[in-house]
């Protein structure tokens, strides 16, 4: 399984990532990952958070109408 095809399961099975998830899962660029998916005709969600801390973070999400990619889109490198 790639990293995008990882981030994708991740993002159809819990909903969303953040790129300290992603760190944890040995993803490396989670933004990277994202931006192919999203090539794919993947509509992601990027939002900013804040923790406890006020340590600001991203998180993607797949959004409920993008869970399949466009018929016209080039998949992703396998």
């Amino acid at each position: 399984m790639t990293k995008t095809e990882f981030v994708l399961s991740v993002l159809q099975t819990r909903g969303s990532i953040s790129k300290l998830e992603g760190q944890h899962y040995d993803i490396g660029d989670v933004g990277r990952e994202v931006r192919r998916l999203r090539d794919a005709g993947y509509k992601i969600e990027t939002t900013t958070r804040e923790d406890v801390r006020g340590v600001k973070y991203t998180r993607y999400k797949l959004t409920e109408k993008g869970t399949q990619p466009r018929a016209s889109a080039k998949a992703f490198e396998l």
